[in-house]
């Protein structure tokens, strides 16, 4: 489903400024984004919904079905790094990360480029996103 809203948002991001329309318009009042929140208000009809090709798995405290979930062998690992999407992409420190993140928030504040995402960077924010990374060492 973000893949979706991300991408729809993006293409009215990149309509508006193809009719002339300035970021800095766009940071202000997210057009992309208020065409997608419909799609967005109504995505938990599709969290953990098995039936449907838009079902996506969501830990919320209902079951999840076995569908979405993805068992990964980590018994060569020596160190596992898991993070929420508030991070577009994940690094071996939480350092690396956060400078990747800051750097394509830098390129892209609008978020439609080089890290399409579901809205923009706010101003005042640090982030677009709220964020999770936890990093842990395997005995």
């Amino acid at each position: 489903m973000d893949e979706i809203t991300s991408a729809t948002r993006s293409f009215f991001i990149d309509i508006a400024l193809q009719k002339g329309i300035k970021p800095k318009e766009i940071l202000k009042d997210d057009i992309g984004r208020n065409y997608i929140k419909p799609l967005i208000d109504n995505g938990y009809l599709f969290a953990n919904n098995a039936s449907s090709e838009y079902g996506h798995g969501v830990v919320n405290g209902d079951n999840v079905p076995d569908k979405f979930i993805e068992i990964i062998d980590v018994a060569s690992a020596q160190e596992i790094v898991i993070a929420s999407d508030g991070y577009p992409k994940l690094f071996p420190t939480l350092k690396e990360s956060e400078a990747y993140l800051k750097d394509v928030l830098l390129k892209d504040k609008l978020l439609c480029k080089e890290h399409k995402a579901t809205k923009c960077m706010v101003e005042g924010n640090i982030s677009f996103d709220d964020r999770t990374y936890v990093r842990f060492k395997v005995n």
